[in-house]
């Protein structure tokens, strides 16, 4: 179906969208029946709402402060889509000052110890830390956040440590996968990637792995800097043409490993390719047209580019 967008540049406070029909008579049935979408720079769906109805000339829908970057409406009609004007209204985001918690100063935890660390900056960490175990940090303001590092240590093979919102089965922002260091005294940093989130919210950690104690855990701390890769890349990779019809390059300035996935604008992973050199063709002639997500993912990073399939 026929489509348009405006890219933000990064995501917003989005308050408002007026969505202008034309005025001169001509060909006004083309603006019924669309759907507007607000899409934030990890490819989500923040908000969408379809209108069914002419607008005579103009129709304004109150979006109440979704976070988003790109704002795209969509016919759901087969004939062309005619606009005249698109009107967003809202604020930058006010970005929050990150720094470092002790791991120990949570505020409410399940199954978890307080123990003197052997780490090199503070006095405790938490650890005897199993499966489903959790701790909880209340009233942290997330705002422009894009990563979270933790320092940790592990004897065993390690785990994970999901990030939620406002509950332990709460919203998942992301995944920090915790590796074996060999020693409950032997401390690395760990970082992964997060959704975009607006606002305030009460970060719960939840502990997964296998039988055996999982990790320590000393620090966290969320940033609003990328995560740094191990990919040697130059910059975000390159991926080109773009638009592209049918074969697409993509190159990593790496001869390291990665995972390379494809989602479309609903959430939904198209394709999955690993990359094993630095340059590397990907046929994509199946999907339909549209904008995509690419989603370059190594050891301890992910990153994203935008495209779109003609």
């Amino acid at each position: 179906n026929a489509w348009w967008q405006v890219d933000l540049g990064s995501d917003q406070s989005i308050d408002e969208i007026k969505v202008f029909n034309r005025t001169n008579n001509c060909c006004t049935n083309r603006l019924a029946n669309f759907t507007i979408y607000v899409i934030d720079s990890n490819g989500t769906i923040t908000y969408s709402e379809t209108i069914t109805d002419t607008p005579t000339p103009f129709v304004t829908i109150d979006v109440n402060g979704t976070l988003g970057q790109v704002v795209r409406i969509e016919s759901n009609l087969t004939n062309t889509l005619n606009l005249a004007e698109v009107e967003v209204y809202g604020s930058s985001l006010e970005c929050a000052e990150f720094t470092t918690i002790e791991a120990e100063d949570f505020d409410s935890m399940s199954g978890i110890v307080i123990e003197s660390t052997t780490d090199s900056s503070g006095n405790e960490h938490i650890g005897f830390i199993n499966n489903g175990d959790w701790s909880m940090f209340s009233n942290i303001d997330l705002s422009c956040a894009t990563s979270i590092t933790a320092r940790v240590s592990s004897k065993n093979s390690g785990g994970n440590i999901e990030v939620r919102l406002d509950g332990v089965s709460g919203e998942l922002i992301g995944t920090i996968t915790v590796p074996s260091t060999n020693s409950w005294t032997s401390w690395t940093s760990v970082t992964t990637t997060i959704n975009a989130v607006h606002g305030t919210h009460d970060v719960y950690l939840v502990y997964t792995g296998g039988n055996q104690y999982l990790f320590n855990i000393n620090t966290i701390e969320f940033s609003n800097e990328l995560a740094k890769t191990n990919l040697d890349f130059d910059g975000i990779f390159a991926a080109f043409p773009n638009p592209v019809t049918d074969i697409l390059t993509i190159n990593t300035n790496s001869s390291k490993t990665a995972k390379l996935d494809i989602i479309n604008y609903a959430g939904q992973n198209v394709l999955s390719r690993n990359i094993q050199s630095e340059t590397q063709t990907i046929d994509l002639s199946n999907l339909s047209t549209g904008i995509y997500i690419l989603k370059v993912t190594d050891e301890k990073q992910i990153q994203t580019k935008e495209i779109i399939k003609q």
